[in-house]
């Protein structure tokens, strides 16, 4: 997913060290964002506050995909996406709104963070679960376009994609966003048939 770098700025009477701080104190004033995080005591992930309650949320949407879904994996998914959305965030070195990030990725100043290695990263995470009432979905918005976005949708087993629900990461600098893939108004996604033996491939 690439992004355009920021507008370019009107030329003024500054001096150039001056007209670059101006730009770099307005990308950190608007761009700044507060990561998600977890932390461990001994094996045990401890969620804060913030984070317990999007798993409570993600976890009753699951439920709600279908009438044989399995409240116990439908946790087991929340937890585990709430965890490596954290996780990821900090290994990206996020700091910024993922516009921003991508900037950064793209001029050579961060190494990973861009939407489809979220996504990938994420079902590489998602994949151990096995869940038996569930399935991941690789979806696409805006394929080879240049505001193309990569994500995974769950859905109850043998459901259209069309029926199941985001795990997003890249939206929210980590926090995961889960929504109706029928009702995201921002983008409009389509399907991918993954590579063999990727973290989407059925057993």
């Amino acid at each position: 997913m690439n992004f355009p770098g920021p507008n370019r700025v009107p030329q003024n009477h500054l001096s150039f060290p001056a007209t670059l701080a101006v730009v770099v104190s307005a990308l950190v004033l608007v761009g700044c964002v507060v990561r998600p995080s977890v932390r461990y005591d001994g094996d045990r992930v401890v969620f804060n506050r913030p984070e317990q309650k999007n798993i409570e949320k993600i976890t009753v949407t699951l439920i709600g995909l279908g009438p044989k879904t399995d409240p116990a994996e439908a946790r087991l998914i929340a937890e585990t996406a709430v965890r490596t959305g954290a996780e990821l965030a900090r290994k990206y070195g996020v700091t910024m709104i993922p516009e921003f990030h991508n900037m950064l990725i793209n001029v050579g100043m961060k190494d990973r963070g861009l939407c489809w290695q979220w996504t990938w990263d994420m079902a590489a995470a998602l994949a151990p679960l096995k869940p038996r009432t569930f399935e991941y979905h690789w979806c696409v918005s805006d394929w080879g376009l240049r505001f193309e976005h990569n994500t995974v949708v769950v859905t109850a087993v043998d459901q259209p994609y069309t029926e199941g629900v985001t795990l997003d990461p890249w939206v929210d600098s980590g926090r995961i966003t889960c929504k109706k893939v029928a009702g995201d108004k921002l983008f409009k996604w389509e399907q991918r048939v993954p590579p063999a033996g990727s973290a989407f491939s059925k057993p």
